[in-house]
């Protein structure tokens, strides 16, 4: 969660808990109910989760190391925009790997309530993404625009895409 270090504030979690306890549900609906489900969906399920694992670990590192923390500040305390490392590739790493969390635990056991719990649980992932933006933007100024307009917010593809057509171009 990104944070103004001079003002101490930071954005609005509401969003960010109720996704955490729909994701929650999720799990608990998973262990409870059984479902067989066919192997293109567990396939499914663990390519999630892999692809997951970077985009919410690393950001922790990566803000720390990039958005400038001062010293004896917490590491998302940041005073600049933290535009490398995975942060080139997409605005809001952690709320990606958050929705391939929550789309693995819905592969794994497909059923009416988890289907409904993950889809609210995307859509509040969402829903805080925007929120950090507009505290990003009032925040980092002008800085925080160039960057919107380089980096997708959360679609890697797209976010590979423009790295690889900024690299050929400049060949």
């Amino acid at each position: 969660m990104p944070v103004n270090a001079v003002e101490g504030k930071v954005p609005s979690a509401i969003p960010d808990l109720v996704a955490g306890f729909l994701s929650v549900g999720l799990i608990v609906v998973n262990i409870v109910v059984d479902v067989d489900e066919p192997l293109w969906l567990t396939i499914s399920s663990l390519v999630c989760f892999g692809l997951a694992l970077p985009f919410a670990a690393l950001p922790f590192f990566h803000l720390a190391k990039y958005g400038e923390p001062k010293p004896g500040d917490a590491f998302y305390a940041t005073t600049r925009v933290a535009d490398r490392g995975i942060y080139s590739l997409v605005r809001h790493p952690q709320y990606l790997g958050y929705s391939l969390l929550v789309l693995g635990f819905a592969f794994l056991d497909p059923n009416v309530l988890s289907v409904f719990l993950a889809g609210g649980a995307l859509v509040f992932f969402f829903v805080q993404s925007i929120v950090e933006e507009k505290f990003c933007e009032k925040n980092l100024g002008s800085e925080y625009d160039v960057y919107k307009t380089r980096v997708p917010r959360m679609n890697f593809f797209l976010g590979v895409y423009r790295i690889a057509m900024r690299r050929f171009s400049k060949t």
